[in-house]
């Protein structure tokens, strides 16, 4: 930390005053909070000190009666925080704990240097910021040319700029960030020691004299490092140039390196998508502005409002069909896909290279296909040397890799589905569970296999990790260990026991088997259900239907379209379940939607359709009949997400998976032409539920049989899309009909389609029934990590655990 000015104490008369020692916890460090703790007790009359510590900001404050009243009653309410979008609660106190004191002679109120561990008994209960993008006031210095930070690629203040990314350890001081590695200039300091300033004890202060720079490498001549050019402007004008001769541009970002190139530039698109093993994927666009976003896409308010959020995440937008007059963006960008996924520059590097750039940038993350993002300079050119063609570099060291988010909208309100730059990582506050008035003092949930994040046990609730990632591969494992060392180092904390999935093979679950720690189980599809629960405050009885594409069942079948009774206090039961069929081939039918469809035809021993039987070779048939006669590596699936992949197929929307969800995306997008969308498909569900016994089997063969003869007789496919639609949200108000006075809670991959979401929700309004779902947990694999240890914390089945 950069140490203030220490004020003179005066001797005074204190006998008529008191004095108070208190502790803010919530996200209090980082966001201008001291400054503004000092500025209101001057204002006051009051005296003391504020200080970061690991629990948050101590302040000691000492007045009159009426004096504290005022500071106490003012203190929560004008409190810096950043700025949050609804999806988000960012208020930046969560508790403040305050104990008499004696009274001092001090005789001004003063920014005290930071108490270390060895100062503090307690352990880590702050939150941390999230890394923003420049504020308002911020960008209009970047943009005055009379400014002495215009065109400053690192611009920013208490209310903006990095934070997880650049935080070495707690507390969040100079020293403990990468900022440490540039001494503050004569300007800064005087701004920094300023209590009128926006950048009084900002932590990252900098400017063109003493901050970061960028630099411009080529790929040719990477080991000379590259050659700083005259000006950051000089640097991004390079960096233009190379763009529109259509090379592909590392650039490293906020929390790790993104491959641009000209979006508009169908040739340099597919080099990068050869390059990177990427051939189909959608690639996220990045516009300059908002107006660019809404030439190309559909924008409602609120995906506006998110787009332009200090968070900065991708918000999947449905795509415009431009005039043709006007330019469109190729088909290379999201083939037949009719969403994109947009955002604006989330930096100030991406905002200054749009100083010298003015059209949209295909903007993907730094790695190759199912290797983590790359973070460091020497990393980068060493790992992206055969993507990228040039580098823009900075010398600001980046602690720890953060992807981008990913949001969308969903019944009206945003749905985040990736939770990394803006919104991770974070604390979800949670009350003791009804058995115990305290909570275990160490657990730590870590996730399933993909999308991983992990979660630890925090005094003030559950600290989740930012998005890791799926672990197929040894580097994308390793990412996971690190991130687990670093929110352990961070939180102060150890976790004696260690909760995984049920899965044995998950990568998570292995590396909990090889560290010789106390750990137990959570079913994939439960933990699902506790953690949109946790992320709601919620521990009473509920329905909970998670729906996804696969998760381990205590049975050892594969589930996924599971329906749960929680009774708030002793049991979760399974009362109802998607009809089983068999995936020929196990993990190869994932990626084969013609194989899921293949396997619930014959389950049903129906004729099978010209179109499928012609998508197979001869030794495929032959070898996939062997496989589900015998029972040869084919699991059997009571998964929504594998019948929507099969419903694809037979609709000849997709037989093969290009990549996770391409099957379901393409469904969705086909469902939301139909002209009429009330139409349903039939089902059963037969028999009572019987809490005793067994619970109720939804059976989707009539529904297939009627969407196989309709398709026979070429109805139009856009409309048997809609109508499957509406049955899957009318299987769900079957089942929560039995259950009429429970709260219904949805979770899983397979409420990320927006067209089936805001059907249930909808359906359930009709029937005034309480409907709850994601906002800021992922309802995807996650969310596991939340759920795991929610859990954990509260059904008494697992009570050995804790």
């Amino acid at each position: 930390m950069i140490t203030p000015t220490q004020t003179a104490q005066t001797a005074s008369s204190v006998s008529h005053r008191r004095r108070y020692r208190c502790m803010v916890r919530g996200t209090v460090q980082g966001i201008g909070f001291r400054p503004y703790v000092q500025r209101l007790a001057r204002s006051l009359g009051l005296v003391g000190w504020v200080a970061n510590s690991t629990q948050g900001v101590t302040i000691e404050i000492q007045g009159d009666a009426t004096q504290l009243d005022t500071f106490f009653k003012t203190l929560p309410v004008s409190a810096p925080h950043q700025t949050p979008l609804d999806i988000t609660d960012l208020n930046a106190i969560a508790v403040i704990d305050c104990a008499a004191h004696e009274v001092s002679t001090q005789a001004d109120f003063v920014i005290a240097p930071s108490q270390t561990d060895a100062q503090t008994e307690h352990p880590v209960t702050m939150s941390i910021p999230h890394d923003l993008f420049p504020c308002s006031d911020c960008l209009h210095e970047f943009h005055d040319t009379s400014n002495r930070r215009y065109h400053y690629p690192f611009i920013a203040c208490t209310a903006c700029g990095p934070r997880w990314t650049v935080l070495r350890q707690l507390p969040f001081d100079r020293v403990n960030t990468s900022y440490a590695d540039f001494p503050p200039c004569d300007e800064c300091l005087q701004e920094y020691h300023d209590p009128n300033s926006r950048r009084c004890h900002h932590q990252g202060i900098s400017c063109p004299q003493c901050g970061p720079q960028l630099t411009l490498v080529d790929q040719n001549v990477a080991e000379q490092n590259g050659t700083l050019l005259a000006s950051p402007d000089a640097v991004l004008a390079k960096c233009a140039e190379r763009l529109a001769a259509g090379d592909i541009v590392a650039i490293k970002s906020v929390g790790g390196f993104q491959l641009i190139v000209d979006a508009h530039n169908t040739d340099a698109i597919q080099r990068l998508r050869q390059r990177k093993q990427r051939p189909t994927k959608p690639l996220a666009l990045m516009f300059p502005n908002l107006e660019q976003v809404l030439q190309y896409c559909h924008a409602e308010t609120h995906e506006q409002q998110t787009l332009i959020s200090p968070q900065r995440p991708i918000v999947l937008l449905s795509r415009k069909m431009l005039l043709p007059s006007k330019q469109n963006l190729p088909e290379a960008v999201a083939p037949q896909q009719s969403y994109i996924g947009a955002l604006l520059p989330c930096s100030t590097v991406h905002e200054a290279l749009f100083t010298q750039w003015r059209t949209p940038l295909i903007a993907t993350s730094g790695n190759a296909s199912h290797d983590p993002m790359c973070f460091t300079n020497t990393d980068a050119l060493t790992r992206l040397a055969e993507l990228a063609d040039c580098f823009l570099l900075h010398n600001l060291s980046i602690t720890q890799a953060l992807d981008d988010s990913v949001v969308r909208l969903i019944g009206n309100r945003s749905v985040v589905l990736r939770a990394a730059r803006g919104f991770a990582p974070y604390v979800l506050p949670i009350s003791p569970p009804q058995r115990s008035q305290a909570l275990p003092a160490s657990l730590c949930a870590v996730g399933g296999h993909q999308k991983n994040t992990v979660a630890l046990l925090n005094p003030e609730g559950i600290f989740v990790s930012p998005h890791i990632g799926d672990l197929h591969t040894v580097s994308s494992q390793q990412r996971f260990v690190d991130t687990v060392a670093r929110c352990r180092t961070l939180l102060a904390c150890n976790p004696s026991t260690c909760i995984t999935d049920l899965h044995p093979d998950y990568g998570s679950s292995q590396w909990v088997a090889e560290q010789h720690v106390k750990s137990c189980a959570v079913q994939h599809h439960i933990a699902h259900f506790f953690s949109v629960m946790a992320e709601h405050y919620y521990r009473g009885p509920a329905l909970g239907v998670c729906w996804d594409g696969s998760g381990l069942g205590t049975d050892g079948t594969l589930w996924g379209g599971e329906f749960f009774v929680w009774d708030g206090n002793t049991r979760v039961e399974r009362i109802a379940h998607l009809r089983p069929f068999p995936l020929p081939g196990g993990d190869q039918a994932i990626r084969e939607p013609r194989r899921q469809a293949l396997g619930l035809l014959f389950a049903m021993q129906a004729e099978i359709p010209d179109h499928l039987r012609a998508s197979f070779s001869d030794s495929e048939w032959q070898n996939l009949h062997v496989m589900i006669n015998n029972q040869i590596n084919t699991p059997l699936c009571s998964s929504v997400g594998r019948l929507i992949d099969a419903v694809a197929a037979l609709l000849q929307c997709c037989y093969l998976n290009r990549f996770e969800a391409d099957a379901a995306l393409r469904l969705e997008a086909l469902a939301e032409g139909a002209k009429n969308n009330l139409n349903t498909l039939p089902f059963t569900l037969p028999f009572t539920i019987d809490r005793t016994d067994t619970c109720r089997v939804i059976n989707w063969q009539a529904l297939i049989d009627r969407l196989l003869s309709q398709h026979k007789a070429n109805s139009d496919h856009s409309e048997l899309a809609a109508a499957f639609h509406n049955s899957l949200a009318e299987m769900i108000m079957a089942v929560s009909n039995e259950v009429p006075d429970l709260p219904v809670f949805l979770s899983g991959g397979v409420f990320q389609n927006k067209i089936l979401t805001e059907k249930v929700i909808a359906r359930m309004h009709q029937q005034h029934r309480t409907v709850l779902m994601h906002r800021q947990v992922p309802p995807n694999d996650g969310g596991l990590a939340v759920g795991q240890l929610y859990y954990t914390l509260h059904a008494p089945s697992m009570s050995s655990c804790v």
